[in-house]
């Protein structure tokens, strides 16, 4: 069986807030209300994974470009359920300074939750 290899604890140097959407009922006018805070200040290694970018064609040009990154936490840094499993869900977003990532897949490589890989998706807005 091979042996996982973990990040570096010298790479967790930067702290994000984790953003949950759901949960709360619309508003009255039918507006998405503010996500709920789920972590504040959750140490993170953000490491960049492959990078796509586009041209779309319109009237005016746009690039368009995404990167895929690869978000390490501690796993006991995040909130778990009394099982002690991270409440951590795919609906989050994850923001970092003026950057949002969406959450694409989250795994604990190896089952024993010492570090949880979450693969994200940012995309540029098109300016």
């Amino acid at each position: 069986m091979a042996q996982i290899q973990y990040t570096d604890p010298g790479q967790f140097k930067f702290t994000v807030d984790i953003l949950d959407p759901a949960g709360a009922p619309r508003n009255a006018d039918g507006t998405q209300p503010a996500p709920t805070t789920f972590a504040s200040g959750a140490l993170c290694a953000i490491l960049p994974l492959t990078y796509t970018s586009s041209t779309e064609l319109a009237k005016t040009q746009q690039v368009i470009s995404e990167v895929t990154h690869k978000l390490v936490f501690w796993y006991s840094a995040l909130p778990t359920d009394g099982s002690g499993f991270t409440q951590l869900r795919s609906r989050m977003l994850i923001v970092f300074r003026n950057r949002t990532f969406v959450i694409l897949r989250i795994k604990d490589p190896d089952e024993m939750r010492v570090q949880l890989e979450v693969i994200c998706s940012e995309r540029n807005d098109g300016r």
